[in-house]
């Protein structure tokens, strides 16, 4: 082998030996029903609101220089000991680092922070079947309608799932999700509509949204879906 090759091949080992998955989670207390919402680089990526979940960005993520945006609304916190967590960690083979914390507690007023951090992504395989899911608890009946693009394309009021994909266009989708109001006080029941994309063999959650008791009306919200 050529000296010349040699090195190609050194630094080519160099490079996966750093390279890393970058993943979001979200860990989200009965008392505290925040919502973040999350960008990079200028990119929508994931809106989890009073419901746990995780995120591989690792595909969204660009070699070098990353920016990485929270949109944090606090919603009415009800216990000054509680709080909700979002977190951005880097890794490889299971050994992770923290590398962006956000807390929402009683003290938390709604707003946005940015961080940047350098990058150097592992290969991850391309985005694919984008799906719903509903999850509901006995003692939360709620009805979620979705519509995609302006078009009403599901409703849902109990478990189950419908796939999203053949209705995505390319380039920006906008959903739309409207939900009613809460059915009960008790704390410990929600239910949730979350949208997932599959990313290889893995399933990430882009879209969790919890209706607990204090969704005291119906409401509304919007998320992008990017392909």
């Amino acid at each position: 082998m050529k000296p010349w090759m040699a090195y190609v091949v050194l630094l080519a080992c160099a490079s996966a030996a750093n390279a890393e998955q970058y993943v979001v989670s979200t860990d989200f207390h009965p008392s505290q029903p925040a919502t973040f919402r999350v960008s990079l680089n200028g990119q929508t990526l994931l809106l989890h609101r009073a419901a746990d979940g995780n995120m591989d960005i690792t595909p969204w993520v660009k070699t070098g220089k990353n920016t990485l945006t929270v949109d944090v609304d606090p919603g009415k916190n009800e216990n000054k000991f509680s709080k909700s967590t979002l977190t951005l960690g880097a890794g490889q083979d299971g050994k992770w680092r923290t590398l962006f914390k956000k807390d929402s507690d009683v003290n938390t007023k709604a707003g946005t922070s940015t961080f940047v951090f350098m990058a150097q992504p592992s290969t991850t395989a391309k985005p694919g079947k984008v799906s719903l899911f509903g999850k509901f608890h006995p003692s939360q009946p709620v009805q979620f309608d979705i519509a995609l693009n302006g078009e009403n394309v599901s409703s849902l009021d109990s478990d189950g799932n419908f796939d999203l994909t053949p209705f995505l266009k390319p380039g920006k989708n906008v959903v739309v999700v409207k939900y009613g109001a809460s059915q009960t006080k008790n704390q410990f029941s929600q239910s949730t509509l979350t949208i997932g994309e599959q990313v290889g063999n893995k399933w990430v959650s882009l879209f969790k949204w919890g209706v607990g008791h204090w969704d005291t009306q119906a409401g509304s919200v919007t998320f992008p879906i990017y392909r």
